[in-house]
């Protein structure tokens, strides 16, 4: 019957999508385990958002940022920041977070600018800082310098967010 043709064509479907789905996740994990920056981020996201047939497990996320910032991976280092800043598979540490954000940054991914700028904006104190800094400096300055690094680069958050230092007065001239 044309009922049962359609069942047995959605069947079949469902199967090819399902070894379809297991080859990719045999591919990025093999290319990850071989040290494949781009299949560890690729990996790490997967098992961050829980798709493509991943499940969610933060700690494997966390785990192959890690492996791509050991690697050298600007993305990586970033990934690792904000896993430190919002404890994503792994402990809040306000200073790693900071470390791995200007690593990220200073392999230029500008995104770490803006990321440090607003931890100093919103989080960073002079004494929580590992920044050298003259005393008679404030967060703001130091928001506004990582901001206009992050805008000289051309990261538009880090564009906005020096527009509203300079509109807010804060940390500019």
């Amino acid at each position: 019957s044309a009922q049962a043709e359609a069942h047995q064509t959605a069947l079949e479907k469902q199967r090819r999508d399902v070894e379809e789905q297991l080859a990719t996740k045999l591919a990025i994990s093999s290319a990850a385990a071989r040290g494949n920056v781009k299949a560890q981020l690729a990996l790490a996201n997967r098992y961050l958002h829980g798709s493509d047939g991943f499940k969610v497990n933060t700690e494997f996320a966390f785990e192959w940022f890690e492996r791509a910032a050991e690697k050298g991976s600007g993305i990586g280092c970033c990934c690792v920041a904000v896993c430190h800043q919002y404890g994503i598979g792994t402990a809040r540490d306000p200073e790693t977070f900071e470390a791995y954000a200007k690593q990220g940054a200073e392999k230029g991914v500008t995104l770490g600018w803006t990321m440090l700028g607003d931890f100093y904006r919103c989080h960073g104190t002079k004494q929580h800082h590992t920044m050298p800094v003259l005393d008679s400096r404030t967060n703001a300055d130091i928001a506004a310098e990582m901001y206009r690094k992050a805008a000289d680069g051309g990261d538009a958050l880090g564009q906005y967010e020096l527009g509203v230092a300079y509109f807010n007065g804060e940390g500019v001239e």
